[in-house]
């Protein structure tokens, strides 16, 4: 089927009207004279080079999008890297000799509109379903994975979303990890599925509602009752026999003028019975926050948002159905057992535009053992109690000042950070006792300049 699919939208595509290709290279170069928030060390500077190739072509009712980007960087640590809401890559690898790491990534996506009120599309893309900068349920913060799906206008206030992907799980399937025996051995990975559709209704102007549900799910790369689009997974996989990671979230979006104010809440797991009890199986994140413009300025935005999520969420009691990709979360970028207060200003001055942030951090511990209790009935003695034992924190202060020069070819920045980082290298999956102070808390100004060169053509 979709290689037939395929055929058609690639003959509509080659002899309907030629709107010209797009492409545009980026190439970019950033110092961070203290590292940054790319090492754990108090004193080293990170060089980062990339490269970003873009093309995209518009004809008629199909759009074709692709890119691939590649990094260079010196003074990476590599766990940073999924702490870092601005990164993520697919793959990377060390070079020989020195300390320098690189990384790559690659995105393609197709779309064909069909009518006004739907279009399909299949490719390599990530979905972001979320009002908030960082989202709690899907997130820009993965990298991209094999999907296909739909949208669909039902009614002018209604609308329908649906995926079905394929991502990676990271855990190596040993029952074929040898079969390249004599020619070379690389790890292969079992196979993890995502399915998630999404309703969005605006019962009044000003007012959105989103209700969204995923299940993540593995062993299997296809499961035909996840490709129905229009029934609940919750319902379907109790069909299953209920081994799959089912997920829901309900957001709500309030438009007064420019200004918005959102809200999102995340189930994990719920037992309506238990919700009011000491010990319950309710197994939440929450999110709140707003964005101004015109506040100073006509085009200036300030942004504050609080997100939080319990222990219990994004994992799992069978591995295979974390809700994760490649290491990094599918929702919220600090993952389970975290919190941020996140404050943005944005405002242009001149030809000069402004930028300026806060964020508080918090992270705390996710044992096998905590993983376990949350799956049986304890007593209220043994509950875990929210940072309980160690945790990270990592306050970070932003000042940056843009300017695009030469004719908008050349974008370059100069940033001051302030960065207070409290146990910084923390694993939270390893198990330690006592609070021993076993890292060295970081309180480092970080001088950054940056400087991107960027080329567009167009050919007919």
């Amino acid at each position: 089927m979709n290689k037939f699919l395929f055929l058609f939208i690639s003959i509509n595509f080659l002899y309907s009207q030629n709107n010209g290709l797009n492409i545009k290279s980026i190439f970019s170069t950033e110092y961070f004279s203290k590292g940054s928030i790319y090492n754990y060390t108090q004193d080293e500077s990170t060089i980062i080079n990339s490269l970003s190739l873009n093309f995209s072509k518009v004809s008629k009712n199909i759009s074709i999008t692709s890119s691939f980007n590649f990094l260079i960087g010196n003074n990476i640590s590599d766990s940073t890297v999924f702490l870092n809401p601005n990164l993520n890559f697919e793959n990377s690898r060390g070079f020989y000799n020195n300390n320098n790491r690189w990384y790559q990534s690659s995105d393609f996506e197709i779309k064909y509109k069909t009518s006004e009120s739907f279009q399909i599309y299949f490719g390599k893309n990530r979905t972001q379903w979320g009002e908030g900068n960082s989202s709690l349920f899907l997130s820009n913060n993965t990298p991209s994975y094999p999907q296909s799906g739909f949208s669909w206008n039902i009614l002018e206030l209604l609308n329908f979303e649906y995926f079905y992907g394929s991502l990676s799980s990271q855990i190596n399937d040993t029952t074929t990890a040898n079969q390249y025996i004599g020619v070379g051995k690389r790890n292969i990975f079992y196979a993890r599925s995502i399915a998630a559709h999404k309703l969005t209704w605006k019962p009044l102007p000003y007012i959105k509602l989103n209700l969204m549900e995923l299940v993540i799910f593995g062993h299997r790369n296809i499961d035909y009752t996840y490709l129905i689009p229009f029934i609940p997974f919750w319902s379907t996989q109790s069909y299953n026999g209920d081994i799959d990671n089912i997920q829901i979230c309900g957001e709500i979006l309030i438009k007064l003028g420019e200004n918005n104010f959102y809200g999102s809440l995340f189930v994990d797991e719920w037992r309506p019975e238990w919700t009011f009890d000491a010990i319950n199986r309710n197994w939440f994140g929450y999110q709140i926050g707003f964005y101004l413009t015109g506040l100073l300025k006509k085009k200036d935005l300030f942004r504050m948002e609080y997100t939080w999520t319990d222990h219990r969420v994004y994992r799992h009691r069978f591995q295979i159905n974390d809700s994760y990709s490649h290491g990094y979360s599918m929702g919220f970028w600090a993952g389970p057992h975290a919190e941020e207060l996140y404050i943005e200003y944005e405002i242009p001055f001149k030809n000069f535009n402004i930028k300026s942030f806060i964020s508080n951090m918090k992270r705390g511990e996710l044992t096998s053992e905590m993983l376990n209790k949350q799956y049986i009935e304890t007593k209220e003695d043994d509950i875990y109690e929210r940072y309980d034992n160690i945790y990270e924190s990592r306050n970070i202060f932003s000042i940056k000042i843009e300017k695009y020069i030469f004719k908008n070819q050349y974008l370059i920045y100069f940033e001051n950070q302030l960065i207070d980082w409290k146990n910084p290298g923390f694993n939270p999956h390893e198990i330690i006792s006592n609070r021993p102070d076993i890292y060295k808390d970081i309180n480092k100004v970080s001088l950054n300049i940056g400087l991107t060169y960027m080329i567009n053509v167009k050919i007919n």
